[in-house]
C-alpha cells in the first residue's frame, strides 16, 4: 500500500473515494462479513473448549485473507472513506438479533481498527472518532451481559474486554439517539445500496448477433480486465519471444494451456465471469484443431503459416515492429494477444468476439499502435471520385499472411518513403503515386483505410484530376454568381419553411433553457428544497446555525464519553417505578477547558455585571476553567471593570435546552460552612430570556402564564382593580402586589404583533415567558450559622400576599427535620415557592471537601405536574401544580409548571440583596467546584432542544439578536427602542 499515488500512476489507477461508498464495494463487503459470520458460527460450535473464541476468530481472519482490504494505490480521501465505511459495516452487526453476528461484528471492528498500520496516512486511529448513536453505543457496552446461556457464556469475557478497550481508547463519539431505526441512513454511505437486478442470460437461448450495448460491453470489459490484472500480477514473467524457435509447437501449446488453466483457476471464484471462461476454453479447443490440421498436412511449405507456427511467425513480426517504438513485451503477452487475434476469423461466438475486443483495446503492444479500419469494397462517393487514385482489388483474407503488405501492422512513415532523396540523379518523381502513401503500381495491397482517402500527394496532377482552366469543374457554379439566376434567393424569403421553423425552434429552446437555468432553477430549488432537520432543537448536540452536526475530533457528544455506563439510566425521584434516561452529561474531566464564546459547543461564560441583583463582582470568563476533574468557578478579590471582585457565570443558553426531566449536579460549595456572604447557584431558565441581558427579561421573567386576564397587565391591575392587588401585600412598597411591567408575550397579544407563537386553536397566541427553577442557591443562616440551600421556583403573576396553596396535598416534605418552608414568599418583582434544606456540612471547600448531589425533577404543564427538589442525594421536598391554581382574590388563573425549553446556568457571586456579606472573614479566592452535571428524561418522553415545535424560540431570538448579545440593553422600550406588543385586554388591537 502507498500513502499517495506514485508519480507514474495515472488517474484511472488511483482508487477514488466514491468506490467505497457505492454498491460496488459495500454490497460485496456485507456479503463477506456475512460469510465470515457463518464460518465463525460453524467453527465456534465445533471448537476445542480450550481455545478461546477470540483466538478462534483471529485464526479465521488470517485464514480467510480478506483480500478486499489490500489495494495498490490510495489517496488520503479514498483511504479515509475506506476505513470509516468498512468499520461502520462491521458495527452494523451490533443491531442484529443473532448473538454470533453481533460478536463477529465487534471482533471484526476491533481487529480491523487495531491492525491498521500507523505509518500509512491517514491512520485510522488519527481519524475522527467513529460516530455511533447513543442507542447503538449502549447496546455495544451492554453486549456482554446478554450472553447468559451456556452456549454463549464463553463469549462474555472477550466481548467485555474488547468493548471496554474500545471505549477506553475513545474509538467512538456518541451522537443523539436515532429515531429512524437501528440502521440510520444518515451514517451509511451516500448511495442507495441495492443489488444489481439485471437478470442472468439463459445459456440455452442463443445470443443475438450484432453490436452489444454499451452497458454490457462496459460491464464485461471491467470483468475481463479485473481477471487479467489479477492473473498478470500473480504470474511470473515468461521468457522473451525471441527465445521461442521451431520445432517445439507441442511444448508451447502445453505452456499456453497451462497458463490459461491458471487464469481460469484464478477466476473461478467470480461466478459472473462465466462468459470469459467459456471464451478461454473456446480458444484452447480451436488451437487443438489447428494443431490437428498441421499434423495432417505434407511439406513444411504447405503448412508454413498454420497452427502454432503461425503464432511463432506473428510473434517474431510483432517483436520486430515493437523494437521501433518500445521494448519488446514479454512472450506471454504477445502470445495471448496474437492467439486471440488470429482466432477471431475462426470463432464467431459472441463471448469470444467480445473478449477479443477487450484484449485488442487494453493490451496494445506499443503506445503508437493503431487499429486499422478497412471499408467495404465499392465505388467512392461522386464528390471525391476525382480526388482518389484507382482502387485496388481486395486481397482475400486467407492470403493476408503471405501478402507483402501483411507487415503493414508495423507501418511507419519511413517505410512508405523512397529510400533516395529527391536529387538530380533520382529516378523518382514527386508525383509518383507511391511517394506519400498512395500504392505504387503493381503492388499488392488490401483495401485502403479511411485515412488513405485523404492522404494525397502534394502535386495535384497525381490526384487524377484535369486541372485545365478551360475544363469546367462540378463545383464551378458555386464560385460564379448569377444575379438573374439567384434573384429569388437574394431578394429575401419566408421563415415558414422547414429549415426556418427548425432554426426558430432551436433558438426558442435555447432561450427557454437559459431562462430556466438562471431564473427558473433558483425558484424551483427554493420551493422544493427540504429543510434539514435540527432534531427538535437549535444549536443542539453540536448543531450549528445551519442545522449541521459537525464531525469534529474530540468529545463533543451530548453524553460525555467519560460518563460511567451504570448511570445511563436511573429511577425517577418522584416515581421510582419510572426509568429515566440520560440525555446530556458533562464530567469536566479534561483539564484546562475554557468557556469564552466559541470555545465550547454547549457552555458559554458571560462577560458582564449582573446589575439586576446588585452584585458586587464582575462576571468574567477568565474565572471559569476545569481542573482536577471538576469545573471550577472562582470568586477573587480582583479589581475588574471598576468593581473590586471577579466571579463567573456560564450557561447553555440557545445551545442545549430540555423540557421536563431531572437536572442534577455533584457540587462542592465554596468557602466555609459558617461564614456568610457567598452566593453560589445552579439553576435553569426559559430560553426566551438570557440571564444578565435585561432587555430580554423585561416582561418575560418570572412569568409562566397562558391566560388572557388581569394577570398579564402592568402591576397586575386594570383600572385600579382588583383592589387586593393594591394593598396588604409587600410591606416595603406600601402593600402593592406587583411592579412588573406586564407579560410582554401574553395570550392577549393582538394579531399581527411580534410574537414567537404558536397559536391556540381559538386563534390566540400561546403565552410565552422565561420562567426560573433553581437547583439550589446556597446560604449561611441561623444561630449558630449553618450551611443551607434554598431550592425554589419563581412565578408570575402573583397570589394575594404571595401565599400559594401549600396544603399537605400540594407541598410534600419527607423529612421536616432537614427541610422547612422558606419564610421568604416573594415581593413586588417575584413570587417564590421555596424550601430550605440543611446541607452536608463537610461538603465545603474549607471543610472536608466532599461533593454532594443536588437536583430538581419536574413535569411541565397543569394536570399532575410537579417539581421535586433533591439535596444531599435525598428528596428534599415536592410541590404539585395544583398549589399554583387560580386565585379569585386577585382575579388570576392557574399558572403551569414551566413549559418553556429550559437551559442550564451555574454561577458564583456576592450580593447584599441575597443576604449579609462578611467581607472581613471571607477567604479569597474561593471556588465553587462541580464534579459533573447530568440531565435525564423519561425514556418515552425525550424532549431536548431550544426550538421545539410547540414552544419555538429561534426565529424570535434571531429577529431581536442585538438584545440577546448586548448586555447594555437593559430595557425593551427605553434602551432597545422596540415597541411593547399591543394587548386586546387593554383595548389596543
Amino acid at each position: 500500500m502507498q500513502p499517495a499515488p506514485s508519480p507514474s500512476a495515472g488517474r484511472g489507477d488511483v482508487i477514488q473515494p466514491g468506490l467505497f461508498t457505492s454498491v460496488l464495494y459495500v454490497q460485496p463487503l456485507r456479503e463477506d462479513v456475512s460469510t465470515l459470520t457463518e464460518r465463525f458460527r460453524e467453527q465456534y460450535f465445533n471448537r476445542d473448549p480450550s481455545i478461546s473464541p477470540f483466538s478462534l476468530f483471529k485464526q479465521l481472519w488470517r485464514t480467510e485473507g480478506w483480500k478486499w482490504l489490500n489495494f495498490k494505490v490510495f489517496d488520503d480521501r479514498a483511504r479515509e472513506t475506506f476505513l470509516l465505511v468498512t468499520i461502520r459495516i462491521f458495527l452494523e452487526q451490533l443491531t442484529e438479533d443473532d448473538p454470533v453476528a453481533q460478536v463477529t461484528g465487534l471482533f471484526g471492528a476491533y481487529t480491523f481498527y487495531y491492525t491498521q498500520p500507523e505509518d500509512i496516512a491517514p491512520s485510522l486511529r488519527r481519524l475522527n472518532h467513529i460516530p455511533i448513536p447513543v442507542d447503538h453505543f449502549q447496546r455495544l457496552t451492554s453486549l456482554s451481559e446478554s450472553f447468559s446461556t451456556p452456549d454463549f457464556l464463553p463469549l462474555r469475557e472477550p466481548v467485555l474486554y474488547i468493548a471496554s478497550t474500545m471505549v477506553k481508547d475513545q474509538v467512538f463519539y456518541v451522537l443523539p439517539p436515532s429515531d429512524l431505526g437501528p440502521e440510520n441512513p444518515r451514517y451509511l454511505p451516500r448511495e442507495v445500496l441495492v443489488s444489481d437486478s439485471t437478470p442472468e442470460p439463459d445459456p440455452e437461448v442463443p445470443k443475438k448477433k450484432g453490436r452489444p450495448s454499451w452497458r454490457d460491453r462496459a460491464k464485461k470489459a471491467q470483468i475481463a480486465l479485473d481477471g487479467l490484472n489479477d492473473w498478470l500480477e500473480s504470474t511470473p514473467e515468461r521468457p522473451a519471444a525471441a527465445s521461442i524457435e521451431s520445432p517445439i509447437p507441442q511444448d508451447e501449446l502445453v505452456n499456453y494451456q497451462t497458463e490459461k488453466a491458471e487464469l481460469i483457476t484464478a477466476l473461478e471464484s467470480a461466478g459472473d465471469r462465466e462468459a470469459l471462461i467459456n471464451a478461454n476454453m473456446t480458444i484452447l479447443k480451436r488451437l487443438r484443431d489447428i494443431q490437428n490440421e498441421e499434423d495432417g498436412l505434407g511439406s513444411v511449405e504447405q503448412r508454413q503459416l498454420v497452427g502454432v507456427e503461425r503464432v511463432e511467425s506473428a510473434v517474431r513480426e510483432l517483436e520486430a515492429r515493437a523494437k521501433a517504438d518500445v521494448i519488446a513485451p514479454p512472450f506471454w503477452l504477445a502470445f495471448i494477444t496474437t492467439a486471440f487475434s488470429l482466432s477471431l476469423s475462426l470463432l464467431l461466438s459472441p463471448p469470444f468476439s467480445f473478449f477479443f475486443c477487450i484484449m485488442s483495446s487494453s493490451y496494445s503492444l506499443a503506445p503508437n499502435a493503431q487499429r486499422r479500419y478497412y471499408p467495404s469494397t465499392g465505388s467512392n462517393a461522386s464528390s471525391t471520385a476525382s480526388l482518389l487514385p484507382p482502387s485496388q482489388p481486395e486481397v482475400p483474407r486467407r492470403q493476408l499472411s503471405t501478402s507483402p503488405l501483411h507487415q503493414n501492422a508495423g507501418f511507419s512513415p519511413s517505410s512508405a518513403r523512397p529510400k533516395e532523396l529527391r536529387t538530380s540523379a533520382s529516378t523518382h518523381s514527386l508525383s509518383d503515386a507511391g511517394r506519400y502513401g498512395a500504392p505504387a503500381a503493381g503492388a499488392g495491397t488490401v483495401t485502403n483505410s479511411i485515412s488513405d482517402k485523404y492522404s494525397l500527394a502534394p502535386d495535384p496532377y497525381a490526384w487524377g484530376s484535369n486541372l485545365s482552366p478551360n475544363q469546367p469543374e462540378p463545383d464551378d457554379y458555386l464560385h460564379n454568381p448569377d444575379p438573374r439566376r439567384d434573384r429569388k434567393h437574394d431578394s429575401g424569403g419566408t421563415v415558414f419553411t422547414y429549415r426556418g421553423l427548425t432554426n426558430v425552434g432551436c433558438l426558442t429552446l435555447l432561450c427557454v433553457g437559459l431562462v430556466t437555468l438562471f431564473a427558473g432553477y433558483p425558484l424551483i430549488s427554493h420551493f422544493t428544497s427540504k429543510q434539514m432537520s435540527k432534531n427538535g432543537g437549535f444549536n443542539l448536540g453540536g448543531i450549528n446555525a445551519s442545522g449541521q452536526i459537525p464531525e469534529m475530533p474530540g468529545n463533543w457528544g451530548l453524553i460525555d464519553l467519560e460518563t460511567p455506563r451504570e448511570v445511563y439510566t436511573k429511577p425517577s425521584y418522584f416515581d421510582p417505578s419510572q426509568e429515566m434516561q440520560l440525555v446530556f452529561s458533562d464530567e469536566f474531566n479534561t483539564d484546562g477547558r475554557t468557556f469564552y464564546p466559541g470555545d465550547d459547543p454547549y457552555w458559554e461564560a458571560v462577560d458582564l455585571h449582573y446589575w439586576q441583583t446588585n452584585n458586587m463582582e464582575w462576571y468574567d470568563p477568565a474565572a471559569i476553567t476545569t481542573s482536577g476533574g471538576s469545573l471550577q468557578i472562582t470568586l477573587s478579590r480582583k479589581e475588574t471593570h471598576d468593581l473590586n471582585f471577579q466571579g463567573g457565570m456560564m450557561s447553555t443558553w440557545n445551545k442545549f435546552c430540555f423540557t421536563g426531566g431531572i437536572f442534577e449536579a455533584s457540587v462542592q460549595l465554596p468557602g466555609a460552612n459558617n461564614i456568610e456572604g457567598l452566593w453560589p447557584a445552579i439553576w435553569a431558565m426559559g430560553n426566551l430570556g438570557r440571564a444578565g441581558y435585561g432587555a430580554t427579561l423585561e416582561g418575560l421573567w418570572p412569568y409562566t402564564y397562558d391566560a388572557c386576564d388581569v394577570g398579564t397587565a402592568p402591576n397586575q391591575t386594570l383600572n385600579g382593580q382588583p383592589e387586593a392587588a393594591t394593598t396588604g401585600n409587600d410591606p416595603t412598597e406600601n402593600g402593592v402586589l406587583s411592579f412588573l411591567p406586564g407579560q410582554r408575550l401574553s395570550r392577549c397579544t393582538c394579531k399581527g404583533e411580534s410574537h414567537p407563537g404558536p397559536m391556540h386553536s381559538d386563534g390566540t397566541f400561546v403565552g410565552r415567558s422565561a420562567p426560573e427553577i433553581d437547583v439550589f442557591e446556597a446560604q449561611i443562616t441561623g444561630t449558630p450559622l449553618t450551611g443551607q440551600v434554598s431550592q425554589s421556583a419563581q412565578w408570575a403573576p402573583f397570589n394575594y400576599q404571595y401565599i400559594w396553596d401549600n396544603s399537605t396535598a400540594n407541598m410534600i416534605i419527607p423529612n421536616p427535620d432537614v427541610t422547612t418552608l422558606n419564610p421568604y414568599k416573594g415581593g413586588v418583582f417575584q413570587q417564590a415557592t421555596s424550601g430550605v434544606t440543611e446541607t452536608n456540612q463537610g461538603c465545603y471547600e474549607l471543610e472536608q471537601g466532599c461533593f454532594a448531589t443536588y437536583a430538581f425533577e419536574y413535569k411541565p404543564g397543569f394536570d399532575n405536574a410537579y417539581i421535586t427538589w433533591v439535596a444531599n442525594d435525598q428528596v428534599a421536598w415536592t410541590m404539585m401544580a395544583a398549589g399554583m391554581g387560580p386565585d379569585p382574590n386577585v382575579q388570576i388563573s392557574a399558572r403551569p409548571v414551566p413549559q418553556e425549553p429550559m437551559y442550564l446556568i451555574a454561577n458564583l457571586g456576592m450580593s447584599t440583596n441575597f443576604g449579609p456579606v462578611d467581607i472581613e472573614h471571607l477567604t479569597f479566592p474561593t471556588t465553587l467546584k462541580i464534579d459533573w452535571i447530568r440531565v435525564y428524561q423519561p425514556s418515552n418522553q425525550i424532549k431536548i432542544g431550544c426550538d421545539p415545535v410547540d414552544f419555538p424560540t429561534q426565529a424570535y431570538i434571531n429577529q431581536y439578536i442585538d438584545a440577546y448579545t448586548n448586555p447594555n440593553f437593559t430595557t425593551w422600550v427605553d434602551d432597545f427602542k422596540q415597541p411593547w406588543p399591543k394587548s386586546k385586554l387593554l383595548n389596543q388591537c
